[in-house]
């Protein structure tokens, strides 16, 4: 099974604060994640490392001379 990251950790790796992350997971911005709990004050919201790692991929911003993004 693949390491789950959880939302402090996803936090610290892409230096977005954890409220940062919870917006972007209400827009549908956000990396994809697992949120596991019964819908009370328990649930947890975890993390592929994979997952991060693409979504960071699938936002990279390439800039070339004068400043013009590819």
């Amino acid at each position: 099974m693949e390491k789950l990251l959880t939302v402090k950790e996803v936090s610290e790796l892409t230096r977005l604060s954890i409220s940062a992350l919870w917006r972007l997971r209400i827009a549908g911005l956000g990396a994809k994640y697992i949120k596991r709990g019964n819908g009370g004050k328990n649930n947890k919201v975890l993390y592929r490392a994979s997952d991060v790692e693409d979504w960071l991929k699938a936002n990279e911003i390439k800039t070339v001379l004068g400043g013009q993004h590819v």
